[in-house]
């Protein structure tokens, strides 16, 4: 700092720019900063997200499969309803999650182009009704994939036949979410209907 012939105190040349290069690491500084909190919060918040996802669809798949019925199909009293493929899976539960058909229902799930969909459909005298034309219960469209694999006493398979006279003693599922995550988890069916639905008759 310099004083004029007129008496006032003044800033050189260089201690200005001196002055203005100090601010202007300082706000490069403090944006960084604000930059890496409003990054580190979004990230924070997709994690809360997918963790939430990851429940939600767990919390589905397992309380369903668990409460499988096993439904004896009148066309044949000794076979189960229930259907299963790589992409699909339907029978008949008596799960309390939240649903628009009281009691026991049919229900889907379906994996598709848009995501994971489950139908429900009332229960009805169809031996196995298609879940074409159900009510869609609920989408997750950040599930990019779902294959499903049955357990039963032979082994591991990709298909289960409707009117099987066993359920498979468990549902593995690989779900697959857009943003690459992996999930795999492993289902018991029926609590243990995986005996046939006559000898559970007799117990």
């Amino acid at each position: 700092m310099t004083s004029s012939k007129s008496g006032q105190l003044g800033f050189t040349l260089i201690e200005t720019v001196l002055a203005l290069s100090i601010t202007a690491v300082l706000l490069v500084v403090v944006f960084s900063a604000l930059r890496l909190g409003i990054s580190s919060w979004e990230r924070s918040e997709s994690v809360l997200e997918r963790a939430s996802l990851k429940r939600n669809v767990v919390y589905r798949l397992e309380r369903e499969a668990a409460s499988a019925y096993p439904f004896l199909m009148k066309s044949d009293e000794n076979k189960l309803a229930f259907f299963g493929s790589e992409k699909a899976v339907g029978f008949l539960t008596v799960a309390s999650t939240p649903s628009s058909i009281p009691g026991p229902r049919w229900v889907y799930f379906v994996s598709g182009e848009e995501g994971l969909k489950v139908y429900e459909k009332p229960l009805t005298a169809d031996d196995f009704p298609s879940f074409e034309g159900g009510a869609l219960a609920e989408t997750e469209p950040e599930v990019r994939e779902i294959r499903f694999e049955y357990m039963g006493p032979d082994g591991q398979s990709s298909f289960w036949e409707p009117g099987k006279d066993k359920f498979p003693r468990a549902l593995k599922a690989q779900i697959l979410l857009r943003n690459e995550d992996m999930l795999t988890i492993t289902v018991p069916v029926g609590a243990g209907y995986w005996q046939s639905a006559l000898s559970r008759g007799k117990e």
